[in-house]
C-alpha cells in the first residue's frame, strides 16, 4: 500500500497484492466519511492506483486507506502523528575492571562488552577481576566455563563449572538454575567421560529451561552406546518440552530407523520437511529408509531432491556427516561423505580417514590421510570444533603431516592462539616452503605476540615462497608502515612482482601513494590516469589524496621552473576527480581549501594578482573549526597575502600555543565505539601534530623549529609527502 497526500487537495492511493483477487474493495475514509469505495480486480501484475479528492480542512492523520477481499482486510495504512522523542542517554565506555565496585557489576559489564562485541575491550578482563575478588562466584565461573568450551578447552571448562556447582549445590541444595550442570555435561562429554556427563545432564534436566537440551544430549550419549531403546525414551522427553525442535525430530527419525522402524522414521522426516523443506538431515533419513524398504523409484526421487538441495556444497555434506558423528554413527557419516563429488577438498579426506579409524580400518585411514595431505590447501579453512579431533587423529597417525598441523592451527587461532602458533611452527619445521604457514605465523606474531620484527621476517619468507599472492604484499606493507619503513623500501618490496603490483588494484593504490611520497609525481599521475578503480565502502581516501597531492606537488615543481600555465593546469586538475577514480563526488571538499591556496599562490607568482586576491579574500572569510589546523594555517596565509599580518600572526600564534602541549599529553586515545576500519595509530596521530605545528612555525618564520618538527613528523610517519617537500625546501 502507498498513500500520499498532496498540497492541492488530493491524495494518491496505490495497492499491490501477492495474489489475485477478483472482487477486492479499495476504501479511503476521512474519519467516518467515505472518500473512495471501489470494487476492483487486482493481482501481482496489475496494481491499483487512484487519485482521491480530500475535502478542505481534513487532517491527513484522519485519512485511512485499506484493501479488503473475501471479507477480510488485506492491508491498510494511515499516517501516524509522531511525537517528539526524548533521546536516551548516550552509552558510555565501561570503566576499567579495577574501578568497578562489585563482583555483580563486573560480571554484568563483561556480558555487556560481549554484546557490544568490541574487539578493543576483552570481557575476560572483567570476569577475571570478578574471580580475583570472589573465586567461587557461580555466575562468573559458569560464564568462564562456557568460554572455555567455546575455545575447545573442556578440562578448563570442567574446573570452572565444578567450582560454580560447589557453591550452587552446597548443603545438598538442588538449584533451580541448572545452567552450570548442563555445560559441565558438555565439558565431560567432550572429554569422553560419558557416565559422568550423563549424570550432569540428568541434573540439568531438573530446570525447565535446560530440560529439552539436556535430554537431547542424553539421547546422543545413549546412541554412542548403541542403546537405541533408551535413546528413543530420552528423545521423546526432549520433544515433550520442545516439540518444534526439528534437529531432535531428525535424531528421533534416525533412532527409529536403527530400531527397524523405517516407516515411522519416514513419516517423522516428512513432518520435519513440511516445516523446513531444506532440512538435509530429514531428507537423508527419508532417502536411507526408502532405500532400506527397496522402494526404488521413491528412493531415487528422494536422492535427487537431497542432491539438488545440497548443491554439491562440501560444507553441507560435512555438516550432515558431523551430526551423525556426534552420535558415533560412523557408517551413516561415511555414507554421506561418499556422495561428495568434489574430491579435492582436504577436510573431506581427513574426515574419511577419521571415520575409517573409528570403524577399525587402519589401512583405509592411512590412505585417506595421505591423500588429504597431498591436496592443495587453497580455500581450506576448518572451522568446526569437531574438526579438531579429526585433525589430531591424523597428526597422531602421522606427525610429519605439515598440512594437518597447518589446518589445526587455522582452526585454533581464534580460540587458542598460542596453541595455533605451536601448530603452525610445527608445520613450518616440516615444510619450510609452505607460504601460507609463513603468512599465518606473521599474522600471529603481530596480532598476538606484538612482535613486529618477527612478523616481518615471516611475511618476507611468505613472499619469497610465493610472490603471486597480493595479500602477502599488502599485509607486509602494513607492517613496514607500522615500523615507519622508508617509502623507497616499501615501494621496492611491492615492485618485486611488477605485473602483480599494477594488476592488483589495492597494491596499485599503495604503489601510487608511495610514488607520490617519493616524489615520482609523473609516474603516479600516469598510473592514476590509465587505470579504473572500484572503491569499497569506507575507502578511497588514499586514492583521492594521491590524486590531489601528486598534482599539487608537481604543480609546485612546475611553478619553481616558471611554468605557470602548466602549474595552474595541475592545480585545476587536483580539484576535479576523473570518473575512473570512482570517487563519490567530483571534488574533495575537505581538501579544496589547500587546493585554492596553492592556486592563488600560483596566480600571484604568474602576475595575475587580481585572481589571487579574489581567492585569498574568500579563504580569509571562511569559518574553520579551531582544531582544523591546516585550514586555519591556509587562512593565515590568506590574511598575510591580503596585507593583514596581525590577523595572520594571531592565528599562527594560537595554533602554536595549542599544538605544542599536545605532543606531550598522549591526546587521542582509541575510541571504544569505533567499528569501521582500523583506528589511526598513536604514532601517526602524533606525526600529524608535529606536521601541523611545523607548518605553523614555518609560516611564522620560526624556521629552525619548523625543520625540527618536520623531521619529528617524518621520524614517526615517513609517508607524509608534504612534510618531505617542505623539509627539502627549507634545507635549500
Amino acid at each position: 500500500v502507498n498513500f500520499e497526500v498532496a498540497t492541492n487537495g488530493t491524495a494518491r492511493v496505490g495497492f499491490c497484492t501477492t495474489a489475485a483477487h477478483d472482487s477486492a474493495i479499495a476504501l479511503v475514509k476521512a474519519g467516518d466519511k467515505v472518500l473512495l469505495e471501489k470494487k476492483i480486480s487486482i493481482d501481482p501484475g496489475k496494481p491499483f492506483v487512484k487519485s482521491v479528492a480530500v475535502p478542505a480542512g481534513v487532517d491527513e492523520h484522519d485519512l485511512r486507506a485499506s484493501l479488503s477481499a473475501d471479507g477480510r482486510e488485506l492491508v491498510a495504512y494511515s499516517s501516524v502523528r509522531l511525537q517528539p522523542a526524548t533521546m536516551p542517554e548516550a552509552v558510555t565506555p565501561p570503566p576499567a575492571p579495577a574501578n568497578i565496585k562489585t563482583v555483580e557489576e563486573l560480571y554484568l559489564t563483561g556480558l555487556r562488552v560481549e554484546q557490544i562485541n568490541n574487539p578493543g575491550v576483552n570481557p575476560l578482563d572483567y570476569y577475571n577481576e570478578a574471580l580475583a575478588r570472589d573465586p567461587g562466584d557461580t555466575r562468573t565461573n559458569t560464564i568462564l566455563g562456557i568460554h572455555a568450551l567455546r575455545k575447545l578447552q573442556p578440562d578448563l571448562a570442567e574446573k570452572h563449572l565444578r567450582t560454580a556447582i560447589a557453591r550452587l549445590s552446597a548443603e545438598y541444595t538442588r538449584p533451580s538454575d541448572t545452567e552450570a550442570f548442563y555445560y559441565l555435561g558438555m565439558a565431560l562429554k567432550a572429554q569422553k567421560k560419558l557416565d559422568e556427563a550423563a549424570d550432569a545432564f540428568y541434573r540439568a534436566s531438573w530446570d525447565y529451561a535446560f530440560n529439552s537440551a539436556a535430554y537431547f544430549q542424553l539421547t546422543i550419549l545413549s546412541c554412542r552406546k548403541g542403546d537405541f531403546a533408551s535413546a528413543l525414551e530420552q528423545i521423546d522427553l526432549c520433544l515433550s518440552t520442545n516439540a518444534p525442535n526439528t534437529r531432535a525430530q531428525v535424531l528421533k527419525a534416525t533412532i527409529l530407523r536403527r530400531l527397524n522402524r523405517p516407516v515411522d522414521a519416514i513419516a517423522l522426516a516428512e513432518q520435519v520437511l513440511a516445516a523446513d523443506p531444506l532440512d538435509f538431515g530429514a531428507m537423508n533419513e527419508r532417502f536411507v529408509c526408502l532405500t532400506a524398504l527397496s522402494r526404488r523409484d521413491a528412493a531415487d526421487k528422494s536422492f535427487w531432491q537431497i542432491t539438488t538441495a545440497m548443491r554439491g556444497e562440501v560444507q553441507s555434506y560435512l555438516e550432515l556427516a558431523t551430526d551423525y558423528m556426534d552420535s558415533w554413527l560412523w557408517d551413516d557419516a561415511s555414507e554421506v561423505l561418499s556422495r561428495i563429488s568434489d574430491s579435492t577438498y582436504p577436510m573431506v579426506w581427513y574426515y574419511t580417514g577419521f571415520l575409517c579409524q573409528q570403524k577399525k580400518a587402519p589401512s583405509c585411514a592411512k590412505v585417506s590421510w595421505k591423500h588429504a595431505a597431498e591436496l592443495p590447501p587453497d580455500y581450506c579453512f576448518p572451522f568446526r570444533g569437531e574438526s579438531a579431533a579429526v585433525l589430531q587423529a591424523a597428526i597422531d597417525a602421522n606427525p610429519a603431516d605439515a598440512r594437518a598441523w597447518y589446518y589445526l592451527g587455522n582452526l585454533l587461532y581464534d580460540l587458542q592462539p598460542e596453541k595455533a602458533v605451536e601448530a603452525w611452527e610445527k608445520a613450518r619445521s616440516i615444510d619450510d616452503r609452505f607460504a601460507l604457514v609463513h603468512r599465518n605465523l606473521g599474522w600471529a606474531c603481530f596480532h598476538t605476540g606484538k612482535d613486529i620484527p618477527a612478523a616481518i621476517a615471516s611475511y618476507e619468507k611468505a613472499v619469497a615462497c610465493n610472490n603471486a599472492d597480493p595479500r602477502y604484499y599488502i599485509e607486509l606493507d602494513d607492517l613496514y608502515d607500522r615500523t615507519n619503513a622508508a617509502p623507497d623500501k616499501r615501494l621496492a618490496m611491492l615492485l618485486t612482482n611488477p605485473k602483480l603490483a599494477e594488476s592488483n588494484k589495492p597494491m596499485l593504490i599503495r604503489q601510487i601513494a608511495l610514488r607520490v611520497t617519493a616524489g615520482d609525481y609523473d609516474k603516479a599521475i600516469a598510473l592514476l590516469t590509465a587505470n579504473s578503480f572500484f572503491i569499497a565502502e569506507g575507502g578511497g581516501r588514499e586514492l583521492s589524496n594521491a590524486w590531489i597531492d601528486s598534482h599539487l606537488l608537481r604543480g609546485r615543481k612546475l611553478l619553481a621552473d616558471k611554468s605557470f600555465d602548466k602549474a595552474l593546469a595541475d592545480f585545476a586538475a587536483a580539484a576535479v576527480f576523473p570518473e575512473n577514480l570512482s570517487q563519490e563526488s567530483s571534488r574533495d571538499e575537505d581538501r579544496m581549501t589547500h587546493i585554492d591556496c596553492e592556486t592563488a599562490l600560483a596566480y600571484l607568482a604568474a602576475g595575475q594578482k587580481d585572481k589571487a586576491m579574489e581567492i585569498f579574500k574568500r579563504l580569509s572569510e571562511q569559518k574553520f573549526r579551531d582544531d582544523d589546523a591546516e585550514k586555519r594555517i591556509v587562512q593565515a596565509v590568506a590574511w598575510k597575502q591580503l596585507g593583514d599580518a596581525s590577523k595572520a600572526d594571531a592565528i599562527l600564534d594560537d595554533l602554536i600555543a595549542k599544538l605544542t602541549p599536545r605532543l606531550g599529553s598522549g591526546e587521542g586515545q582509541a575510541d571504544f565505539f569505533a567499528k569501521f576500519g582500523e583506528q589511526q595509530s598513536r604514532a601517526k596521530r602524533k606525526a600529524d601534530t608535529h606536521y601541523a605545528l611545523a607548518l605553523a612555525q614555518m609560516h611564522k618564520g620560526q624556521i629552525a623549529d619548523a625543520k625540527e618538527n618536520f623531521k619529528q613528523a617524518l621520524a614517526l610517519n615517513a609517508s607524509l609527502p608534504w612534510a618531505r617537500y617542505y623539509l627539502s625546501q627549507l634545507d635549500k
